[in-house]
């Protein structure tokens, strides 16, 4: 796409996200705000990680079962630093 067709950007980052990318490539500065917006973890996620680590933490064995999902130290470390993404775009607000 061309560095001005922010139509075509956002579904494609949308679309790296669910693959499961944590980033995109900006190829021209006009690109940065519609990539944070769809990167940028949302209060829902955030809330949910917050919720998750607390009973990770909370468990005795390094793991715990969370809404029938079973949560290891990758989730873990996947979670903060979702949450250290969403406290630095805070920070700059």
């Amino acid at each position: 796409f061309g560095i001005r067709s922010l139509g075509v950007l956002q579904p494609e980052a949308k679309h790296a996200q669910a693959l499961g990318f944590k980033e995109k490539d900006a190829t021209h500065p006009s690109n940065i705000s519609t990539i944070n917006n769809v990167f940028t973890p949302r209060e829902t996620e955030i809330q949910e990680a917050q919720k998750i680590i607390e009973c990770y933490e909370a468990s005795a064995k390094g793991l715990a079962v969370v809404d029938g999902k079973l949560i290891e130290a990758p989730v873990i470390k996947s979670l903060q630093n979702r949450l250290a993404i969403a406290r630095a775009v805070m920070s700059r607000s």
